[in-house]
């Protein structure tokens, strides 16, 4: 699943579903242009979804990191956030989950 956003629009909401257990949700945000990106995911109580990666403007990657995560974004640009399975739990990651960026 990827999806694009604006970083002109932050703060935003997006939500979505995992239907399988391999799947991965992958954020693009254009134009970030501020210091730090305050991430969250809010899903049902037992989902195991976590933000494995932060991708930078650079192409250098970040993380794995926990459900939220406060990134400090050092360079003006385009930054991926990765959504996915941890594969330190063994819960399922299926159903509807909430990303917030702010």
């Amino acid at each position: 699943i990827i999806r694009t956003a604006d970083g002109s629009m932050l703060p935003f909401t997006i939500g979505d579903e995992f239907k399988n257990e391999d799947q991965k949700f992958i954020l693009k945000i254009t134009n970030v242009d501020q210091d730090q990106l305050k991430i969250s995911i809010d899903g049902k109580k037992q989902m195991n979804i976590r933000v494995n990666q932060i991708k930078n403007p650079d192409g250098s990657f970040d993380g794995p990191f926990a459900k939220s995560v406060d990134y400090k974004t050092s360079k003006k640009g385009e930054y991926w956030i990765i959504l996915g399975k941890s594969q330190m739990e063994g819960s399922s990651q299926k159903g509807h989950f909430v990303l917030k960026v702010e």
